[in-house]
């Protein structure tokens, strides 16, 4: 029995609802790792590549000119902070 097909009229002792929720627990604790596991590396790739395009635009005083490099300035900075603050 799982613990979203429980109803009222059940009547399940409490060490049955331990369990339910033990073994809900232990599912959450395999998705949560599944997912760091997949969010982590995304993010610091993300973070890694703007900082370079950023890096690479700033570090030549000539490409800082462009107009087209203003714009991607912008969109590194927006992602940036957009995934720093998220």
């Amino acid at each position: 029995m799982h613990l979203l097909d429980m109803n009222a009229t059940d009547n399940a002792s409490l060490e049955e609802l331990f369990a339910l929720y033990d073994a809900y627990d232990d599912t959450t604790n395999v998705n949560n790792v599944v997912l760091m596991v997949v969010y982590v590396p995304v993010f610091l790739v993300a973070v890694l590549g703007n900082l370079l395009v950023l890096l690479v635009i700033f570090g030549d005083a000539n490409a800082a000119k462009s107009s087209a490099n203003y714009f991607l300035v912008n969109l590194a900075l927006a992602d940036l902070l957009g995934k720093l603050l998220w």
